[in-house]
C-alpha cells in the first residue's frame, strides 16, 4: 500500500534546517514489518525530548518548534504510515499499542535515556500507552491529547460514515454522535468492529483504519484506563481555541491522571500551540522541565 508523502521527504527537512545554526540528524530504521523516520537535534545536552506527532502529521509540522528548544536535545519520531515512515500492511495493526510498542524499540535502538516524552493530539494518546510501558524514569507531557469525548462531536462521527453502507446505520450513528458521554453509546463499538469486519483492514484507508482502533479504544473503555494508568508526573498544555479536542476536555483528563501536575493554557491558539505559538510553548516547556524535579 502507498502513502502520500506531500512535503515530508528529506529534501524538505534539510531545506528548513539549513537555515539554523543547529546540529542534526534524521535517519529510518527498518524493523521489517515497519520503517520509522526520526529527526534528531543535537543541543549538546544531557536530557532528551521525544515527541510523538498526532494524527495525519509528519516532523514537517513540528519543526519551527524544534529549532526553539535550546536546553534539551529532541528526538522526534514519524508514525509508521505517515511521511517516511512505512508500514507494509495496516492490517498488522491490531491495536494502537503498535504504535507504542514500536516507539519503545525505538528509544531503546537509539539508547535514549534521561529522557521526558511529549504527545499531541492522537500522539498525546500513544504518548501515554508508551509511558506506560516503559520502565526507566521520565515524566510525560500531554499537548491537546485525544479524549473519549472527543469522538462525540458531530465531524468527528462524521468520518464513521465512510464506513458504513447501510442508511439505518448512519441514522444510528448520527443519533448517537449527540450524546455528551461515552457510556452513553454502548452501541458505537459494534459499529466500529462491523465497520472494520465489513471493509477489511487491508482494503480500507490508512488514515481510516487508525480513526476505527482510536475511536474503538474512546468506547471500550481502553483510552480511559490507560490515562488512569499513568504513573508519571504528567502536565497538560492546551490552546483554549481548540476545536478538535475542545478545551474543557482538560478538567475531565487532569481529574483522569493520577500524577497530574499542572495545567498550562494558550490564549490564542487552537489544537497545535506547538506550531501556531511555537516560541512560546518551547519558552513555557522549557521552564516546565528545568523546575520539574
Amino acid at each position: 500500500m502507498k502513502f502520500k508523502e506531500a512535503h515530508s521527504g528529506s529534501k524538505a527537512l534539510k531545506n528548513f534546517l539549513s537555515k539554523f545554526p543547529i546540529q542534526w540528524k534524521s535517519d529510518v530504521i527498518n524493523y521489517g514489518d515497519t520503517k520509522m523516520r526520526y529527526l534528531f537535534v543535537d543541543n549538546n545536552s544531557t536530557r532528551n525530548i521525544v515527541l510523538i506527532p498526532g494524527f495525519n502529521s509528519n516532523i514537517i509540522l513540528y519543526l519551527t518548534f524544534i529549532t526553539c528548544i535550546k536546553k534539551f536535545n529532541i528526538y522526534v519520531f514519524e508514525l509508521p504510515g505517515y511521511g517516511k515512515s512505512k508500514i507494509s500492511d495496516v492490517s498488522i495493526v491490531e491495536s494502537m499499542d503498535f504504535y507504542a510498542e514500536k516507539c519503545e524499540r525505538l528509544i531503546k535502538d537509539l539508547k535514549i535515556t534521561n529522557l521526558h516524552i511529549i504527545g499531541h493530539s492522537m500522539g498525546g494518546y500513544i504518548a501515554s500507552l508508551l509511558s506506560n510501558r516503559l520502565k526507566t524514569k521520565h515524566k510525560l507531557l500531554l499537548v491537546s491529547p485525544v479524549t473519549p469525548f472527543v469522538f462525540n462531536l458531530r465531524n468527528a462521527s462524521d468520518a464513521m460514515f465512510l464506513f458504513m453502507t447501510s442508511s439505518e446505520e448512519i441514522k444510528r450513528t448520527r443519533e448517537l454522535s449527540y450524546f455528551q458521554t461515552p457510556k452513553k453509546i454502548p452501541l458505537i463499538e459494534n459499529l466500529v468492529f462491523q465497520a472494520i469486519a465489513k471493509n477489511n483492514c487491508k482494503k480500507i484507508g490508512f488514515n481510516l483504519a487508525l480513526l476505527l482502533l482510536t475511536l474503538s479504544d474512546s468506547y471500550n473503555g481502553n483510552m480511559e484506563k490507560t490515562y488512569k494508568k499513568i504513573n508519571v508526573d504528567t502536565w497538560l498544555f492546551w490552546g483554549i481555541q481548540d476545536g478538535i479536542v475542545f478545551y474543557s476536555n482538560s478538567a475531565w483528563l487532569s481529574k483522569c491522571i493520577p500524577k497530574f501536575q499542572q495545567l498550562t493554557s494558550f490564549n490564542n491558539s487552537g489544537h497545535n500551540p506547538m506550531a501556531e505559538l511555537p516560541y512560546e510553548f518551547a519558552e513555557k516547556l522549557e521552564n516546565l522541565f528545568n523546575d520539574a524535579k
